[in-house]
């Protein structure tokens, strides 16, 4: 099972990723602000991360 971590601030979209994905039977965690993401990374450890470019405290580029 590919496991994803999806930073994304806009609620709805972040649903709408969560709900995709696991349709494809991905294990998915998401997080809402860059910070909050890194901490997450850290133990969930994803196979792949998508990181929303502006979201709060720190934006998906600085944060990979």
């Amino acid at each position: 099972m590919l496991k994803i971590l999806v930073a994304e601030d806009d609620r709805n979209l972040a649903r709408y990723y969560e709900m995709l994905l696991g349709q494809w039977n991905c294990e998915t965690i998401v997080e809402h602000t860059g910070t909050d993401a890194i901490h997450r990374a850290a133990t969930f450890q994803p196979d792949v991360a998508l990181l929303g470019v502006v979201i709060p405290e720190m934006g998906g580029v600085e944060a990979a």
